[in-house]
């Protein structure tokens, strides 16, 4: 059985297949770059977090004693103001000293492998699974008075973070093209009675 459809409803289909995969290709290239333009963003925040942190001079007093209390009084001070998923205060055997999330990792190896470039001396910005996921972090040294390496911060974003903020923003973007496809084909509608 052969459907006899009208020009009009064989154009209206064809528009909306066309628009629709339009907004799926649109979709993807957005999510792409927006995803790329996070990480690069959010890459040098957690960066210029992690350096800032390193230089506070009460800081690396309390990590130099190994100051445990000291260093929890100062970062959850600094924790309050972040809108990082995780600061990490670590010592210069790379274990924790202080953990955003898990007071319970105090003493415990830090996770990813990433930390000897950091007890080098170098600020790194990585992507790794550490010991809560799979976060975009950046890492910076901790420096005593004579600039030897004492210990480590990492501040994280979690990629859980980054795909709701990716989410959020693509479906605005995405909804704000199908109103506009929903405004074309009403104009259309409009135009083709007049």
């Amino acid at each position: 059985m052969r459907l006899n459809l009208s020009f009009q409803i064989k154009l209206f289909i064809c528009l909306v297949a066309f628009s629709s995969l339009l907004l799926t290709l649109i979709g993807a290239y957005t999510y792409y770059r927006l995803d790329a333009q996070l990480h690069r963003d959010l890459g040098a925040r957690a960066q210029v977090q992690a350096r800032e942190i390193a230089l506070i001079p009460t800081l690396s007093a309390a990590v130099q004693r190994h100051d445990i209390i000291a260093i929890d009084t100062l970062m959850k001070k600094i924790r309050a103001r972040s809108d990082a998923s995780y600061i990490v205060i670590g010592d210069r055997q790379a274990r924790h000293l202080y953990h955003s999330q898990y007071q319970d990792r105090l003493g415990t190896p830090m996770v990813g492998g990433d930390n000897k470039d950091v007890l080098a001396g170098k600020s790194i910005i990585s992507i790794r699974k550490g010991g809560i996921g799979i976060s975009l972090r950046s890492k910076a040294p901790i420096v005593d008075e004579n600039n030897q390496v004492i210990g480590i911060v990492s501040v994280g974003y979690l990629k859980s973070h980054i795909d709701n903020v990716n989410a959020r923003t693509l479906t605005q973007i995405v909804g704000a093209i199908a109103l506009l496809l929903v405004a074309l084909f009403i104009f259309l509608g409009y135009c083709q009675k007049t």
